[in-house]
């Protein structure tokens, strides 16, 4: 009896078992590794367009005047919370910097330079997170009114 035969089949059924288990493997493993690349750019995604969302908001109650704000309460009132939901996304979702600097401007919500600063160092985090060139404004906060 000839086992050399048999030895050979053994082994050449090892082989394509091994061969097909470690392609099932590298499979899951690439699997996992882009789903977990998805959920992280999923989560970098949320935060930019929170933080895009927030900033919009801040410069939009930053450009309305008190008059327009007496004309219509209501949607003052609309802005005031937005521009308040804002802060509180910047808190949550920023960088220390501007997480630290939204809540200096809640301890002193007059200060209109430490707004300037604030919008300013958001729109440079934003503009670095989108691999964007820096730029620089053309108006102050002084120029404009906050809701009142």
């Amino acid at each position: 009896m000839d086992f050399s035969l048999g030895q050979e089949i053994i082994k050449e059924v090892i082989g394509s078992t091994s061969g097909v288990l470690v392609l099932l493997f590298g499979a899951y493993i690439t699997l996992r590794m882009n789903s977990h690349k998805n959920v992280l750019e999923n989560r970098e995604r949320y935060v930019l367009e929170t933080l895009v969302t927030a900033y919009r908001r801040i410069e939009q109650a930053v450009h309305r005047t008190p008059g327009w704000v007496a004309a219509d309460p209501k949607r003052g009132a609309k802005v005031r919370l937005e521009f308040e939901s804002a802060i509180s996304d910047i808190q949550l979702l920023a960088d220390k910097e501007n997480a630290d600097l939204a809540a200096e401007f809640c301890q002193n919500p007059a200060n209109e330079e430490l707004l300037q600063k604030l919008i300013i160092s958001l729109r440079k985090q934003l503009r670095s997170r989108l691999n964007l060139l820096a730029c620089t404004p053309s108006w102050k906060v002084g120029q404009t009114r906050l809701i009142e």
